[in-house]
């Protein structure tokens, strides 16, 4: 089993650790060190301590921290619950030392319960020689110690090394995901019918095929697919000829779109609101003039048309012939699915 080190952060954290990328972001700023290591190891631990300390990180380095006089096992515990980041040097003198093992047992607990950071570092040790429990976690090296002690210290500061997120192709746009199975390309161009449309209706609007191409960045033949996508749906139909190289100049949205896919870009969701409509037929008489209904509850027709069409694709309400501009239907009257639809919402 290898182990791939994490990049180099670039310089690091606060107090004279200087950041060089300006991407990376410090979410901690203060940090406290248990250095746990092997008496043999007392020149590299000591190397480490220093290196670490340098960097504004507190260590608890016994020769440091232990006097003439003083408990060993108080200090140890002392130095422990303080900590935030428990490293272990874990070497091939330190591997199998009792009095490191009783430091790692009581790290772990401590890991487990939240209160500190488990890293174990090694040096000239491979990863396939430590036990289990810290295999299972990375496991930087020390054997290139500046660079190595580097990304160390990124580490311990919290630093990531995510760069940010760039600007998306103007093509893609944040408040679209992908509904009812279309790609991005074609909810792409249903959001241009979408935004530009003024009564949510079938025609409303016609857009050319030059007006799209520059206003969504699609290269024509994504913009094809798009469009075969949207009119196999039922959302949008190509007006065959013109003589472009697509075989249509012009694309326009058919009702269903509006009804089906208002709800990803606009303020309102059109089949609750053709749920309303359909409550106030139960409730209410049986029929419903829209002119009248839209003006009494302040709707324009770019919200009504919609939960309309949502109703009349459904068959869930009677529809009148006659039009009352801008409204699709004039009248409508409840059926036997109406009812149904208000209670079960289906």
């Amino acid at each position: 089993m290898t182990q791939e080190p994490k990049q180099d952060c670039g310089g690091c954290g606060p107090t004279g650790f200087i950041l060089e990328d300006s991407e990376i972001t410090i979410m901690q700023i203060s940090a406290t060190v248990f250095l746990c290591h092997a008496s043999e190891d007392n020149q590299l631990a000591r190397r480490l301590a220093e290196g670490l300390v340098a960097q504004g990180i507190s260590v608890f380095y016994d020769e440091w921290e232990i006097r003439a006089g003083d408990s060993i096992r108080r200090k140890i515990d002392g130095g422990l619950e303080g900590c935030t980041h428990f490293v272990a040097l874990l070497t091939p003198n330190s591997l199998h030392k009792e009095w490191v093992k009783t430091e790692i047992d009581a790290a772990f607990i401590r890991k487990v319960d939240g209160l500190s950071r488990f890293i174990s570092l090694r040096y000239q040790l491979p990863v396939a020689d430590l036990p289990p429990l810290l295999r299972a976690s990375y496991s930087p090296s020390l054997d290139n110690f500046e660079a190595d002690l580097k990304k160390l210290i990124c580490d311990i500061y919290d630093v990531t090394l995510r760069p940010q997120l760039g600007t998306p192709p103007s093509f893609v746009d944040p408040a679209i995901e992908k509904v009812h199975g279309l790609s991005i390309a074609a909810f792409r161009i249903a959001g241009e019918f979408l935004r530009r449309s003024e009564n949510g209706r079938e025609g409303d609007p016609a857009l050319r095929v030059e007006e799209l191409l520059a206003t969504t960045d699609l290269a024509e033949e994504d913009l094809a697919e798009a469009v075969e996508e949207l009119e196999k749906a039922g959302f949008a139909t190509p007006l065959r000829g013109g003589g472009t190289s697509l075989g249509y100049s012009v694309i326009w949205p058919t009702s269903s779109l509006f009804a089906e896919l208002d709800s990803a870009l606009m303020e309102w969701v059109p089949n609750d609101d053709a749920r309303r409509l359909a409550a106030d037929l139960v409730n209410g008489e049986g029929h419903i003039s829209i002119p009248g209904w839209a003006d009494q509850e302040g709707w324009q027709a770019r919200q009504v048309n919609p939960a309309l069409t949502y109703l009349f694709d459904r068959g869930l309400v009677n529809r009148s012939n006659s039009v009352s501009q801008p409204f699709i239907s004039n009248f409508i009257s409840k059926n036997v699915k109406t009812r149904r639809f208000v209670l079960q919402g289906t």
